[in-house]
């Protein structure tokens, strides 16, 4: 610790195996803190500088939750479902994103993992940030709601998570009492779309190379140029 701070270092770091918690009591004794724990280990945190805030940021403080809108134009409805654990309403498929998965790859995954429809991701139509979700370990949440073109159309839904699933028309969506805002605000705005075209709201997502990490790629989301 001595040596850290002589050499300028504003925070120490520890990582401590699950085969060596036992030194976890040890560390704390000289300072350290949980910083955070996953897999088979844990990450113990000392703040340097003495009368300074620490600046290290804390870890995970938001989970992200994807829907996916599949819409089958033509016939102008909407895939909805409702879950098996939870108030019986009706919602667009959806779930975590798992670590490392790209938001339109989630609600492809969620969306056929929960009805067996097969989708394509086309833009993001919505999102929605809340905090202290007690679901979320009373961290914050993100939620996604993606416009998804239907590949398939025949529904094979998950009998672990789904108690109903069905193709609705938009307008019985729109004034069904059994669904929340949300819900309705997304099923509007893809009927804005359908009617005066999905470019005034999408939210599309363009592949780029980091500057920081040339050897990284990321998704940016903006509206089409």
């Amino acid at each position: 610790i001595v040596q850290c701070k002589s050499n300028g270092n504003r925070a120490m770091w520890v990582k401590v195996p699950v085969d060596k918690s036992y030194l976890i009591p040890v560390v704390f004794k000289h300072g350290f803190t949980y910083h955070h724990a996953e897999g088979n280990h844990a990450m113990l945190l000392k703040w340097l500088p003495d009368n300074v805030e620490c600046k290290v940021p804390p870890y995970a403080s938001h989970q992200i939750g994807v829907a996916g809108i599949v819409v089958n134009e033509e016939e102008n409805k909407v895939l909805v479902v409702q879950d098996r654990q939870k108030k019986p309403i009706w919602k667009f498929p959806g779930g975590l994103s798992d670590e490392g998965e790209d938001i339109g790859h989630t609600a492809e995954r969620e969306v056929f993992e929960e009805t067996g429809i097969k989708s394509e991701f086309q833009s993001i139509v919505l999102f929605r940030q809340q905090h202290k979700m007690r679901s979320a370990f009373n961290k914050s949440d993100i939620f996604v709601v993606c416009r998804m073109k239907p590949l398939t159309s025949d529904i094979i839904l998950c009998d672990d998570e789904i108690a109903a699933c069905q193709w609705m028309p938009i307008n019985e969506l729109l004034v069904h009492s059994d669904t929340t805002p949300l819900i309705k605000l997304g099923a509007k705005l893809v009927m804005y779309g359908m009617k005066y075209g999905h470019e005034h709201f999408d939210v599309t997502a363009t592949k780029m190379r980091s500057w920081v990490d040339p050897t990284q790629t990321f998704k940016l989301y903006h509206k089409p140029l």
